[in-house]
């Protein structure tokens, strides 16, 4: 796969973006914090962050809101921007 050894962001959630669907299934190996994340860590939550490092070490991210909505997304993805 070309993604396999470079870094990636994915924009959408699992049911519009295959990337994002094996993010949404993959889990690390403990104690990793790798793996999925709310977004706001704290308050409400407006959507799901992804990350891994892949074999390259480069990072793979992925970012999607908590409904369909273009809207939750691109608040997700801003959030994510400003809040390393």
């Amino acid at each position: 796969m070309v993604i396999a050894n470079n870094p990636v962001i994915a924009i959408g959630g699992p049911k519009t973006n295959k990337l994002s669907a094996e993010f949404d299934k993959w889990k690390p190996t403990p104690p990793s914090k790798e793996g999925t994340y709310q977004i706001p860590a704290t308050g409400p939550r407006i959507g799901t962050g992804f990350f891994r490092k892949n074999q390259a070490g480069w990072p793979q991210v992925g970012l999607w809101g908590i409904n369909r909505s273009a809207n939750t997304a691109r608040k997700t993805v801003e959030y994510y921007f400003k809040n390393e």
